[in-house]
Order: structure tokens, then C-alpha cells, then sequence
């Protein structure tokens, strides 16, 4: 909203300008109740439950919520620090960052089943994602923590596996969808 609000300022159009800007605002009390103290929740359940919340047993911390709030552009350059900061604490592994820790093993009420299509350790259930990575990398970068962004990026670069194939069980010249989270 807030670059919307920009372009459209740019271009003349100032009623678009303001309903973006309005957008923004009426938005800000979810932004600011989305923040677990270290980190920004993923959501809430149809029965209020948070996901992705310091309180929970599983799926405490998640990779999108935190990344995007840095990227977006929309919390305190203190907040992003102290969330990325947390997800380099209980995400990053040497194989990449985990989309969630700890992964899933039971229902949650209000969600149901969903979180449990994977087991834990794989795919959206505390996988590693290439292409949620590049975001940790972007949001590091934006933070001004390049040697953080690089260490991501290196963690999950395929020729690093090259002497270690039988681990990582593709050409070192192929980015996989996702490796299995530490779980």
C-alpha cells in the first residue's frame, strides 16, 4: 500500500494516493497485534488460537510472516532486527532456514489436519524452501546484515554439497524445491 500510495502520488493520482495510505492505516492494528514480543505470528485459527506463537508447543516460529514484515517494509527497523534475529536463532540450519520450528506432529484446534499433510521436517511442515530462503537473504540484505544474507545463501547453494552428494542426492548444479528441515 505504501509504494501504491507513492506511485500514485508520482502519477497524479491523488485520490488512489489516499485510499492506499487509508488501506495502510486501518491495517496497522493487525500489524502491531501480529507481534509475539520476538517475532510476528503466521495467523490466527478459526477458534483464535495464534499460529506461530512463542506460547505454542509446535510451529512456534515461522519463516514468511517475519521475513515479509521486513521486506514489506511495514514494522520498526527494531522489530525486523529482533525478528530476523529470532529466526536466525530457531530457524537457520547449515542445510538453510526451516519455513517453521518445531514442526507439526499433532492437530491444532481451529486448523485442523492441514498442518500435518507433510511429516515433520518436510516441505511446509519445518522443510528448508529454496524459494522462501531468497527471502531470509533479501531480508537480511535490507537489514544491512550482508554477511548474514550471504551465510543463508551459501547454506543453501547446491555446489556446496558437491563432495557430499549422497546427502544432498541431486547435481550440484540443481536447486531442489526443498530439504528436509532438521526434525
Amino acid at each position: 500500500c505504501r509504494i501504491v500510495a507513492e506511485l500514485a502520488e508520482l502519477s497524479g493520482r491523488d485520490e488512489d494516493a489516499a485510499w492506499a495510505r487509508s488501506v495502510l492505516e486501518s491495517l496497522q492494528p493487525a500489524l502491531e497485534a501480529a507481534w509475539d514480543g520476538e517475532w510476528f505470528i503466521r495467523g490466527i485459527s478459526a477458534t483464535g488460537a495464534a499460529l506461530g506463537s512463542a506460547a505454542a508447543e509446535e510451529g512456534r516460529i515461522y519463516l514468511e510472516p517475519n521475513v515479509w514484515a521486513v521486506i514489506s517494509g511495514v514494522t520498526s527497523p527494531e522489530q525486523a532486527r529482533t525478528a530476523m534475529d529470532s529466526v536466525h536463532t530457531h530457524l537457520a540450519t547449515e542445510h538453510g532456514v526451516e519455513l517453521c520450528n518445531p514442526p507439526h506432529t499433532k492437530s491444532m484446534p481451529g486448523i485442523g489436519l492441514s498442518l500435518l499433510v507433510f511429516p515433520p521436517g518436510h516441505k511446509e511442515n519445518g522443510g528448508i524452501f529454496c524459494h522462501a530462503n531468497s527471502w531470509a537473504v533479501v531480508a537480511e540484505a535490507m537489514l544491512g546484515r550482508g554477511q548474514r544474507a550471504y551465510d543463508y545463501y551459501r547454506s543453501y547453494l547446491p555446489a556446496r554439497y558437491e563432495d557430499s552428494a549422497e546427502v544432498h542426492q541431486t547435481e550440484p548444479y540443481v536447486y531442489a524445491q526443498f530439504t528436509h528441515g532438521s526434525y
